[in-house]
């Protein structure tokens, strides 16, 4: 696990969880069991999360309709659990669209 990840999931806020509830967004990605270990390890959630960015939206063109929202929502996971996402996942999709001269 990298040292931005620890550092990052040690300040990171709780998740809410109604008896033992698994939220619809995470859902698909893990079973209960899963999902109530990953609770216990804040920083293996986040990191988590980073390679899900990373596998989800990384490689995708900046044309692709999808990509915004994916990355919108990614961040904000990312961003809830304490992490940095500049420093985890670089620009985001509208600052990547601003350096490629075209409109967010």
């Amino acid at each position: 696990m990298s040292k931005e990840v620890k550092r990052y999931a040690h300040h990171a806020g709780s998740l809410v969880a109604v008896e033992g509830a698994v939220p619809a967004g995470i859902r698909a990605f893990v079973s209960t069991n899963d999902y109530d270990s990953l609770l216990a390890d804040r920083a293996g959630l986040l990191e988590w999360a980073v390679d899900r960015w990373h596998a989800e939206v990384a490689g995708r063109p900046l044309v692709n309709v999808h990509r915004r929202s994916l990355d919108d929502t990614w961040r904000q996971i990312i961003r809830h659990l304490g992490g940095d996402t500049d420093l985890l996942c670089g620009p985001d999709h509208s600052a990547l669209l601003t350096l490629q001269g075209e409109q967010p």
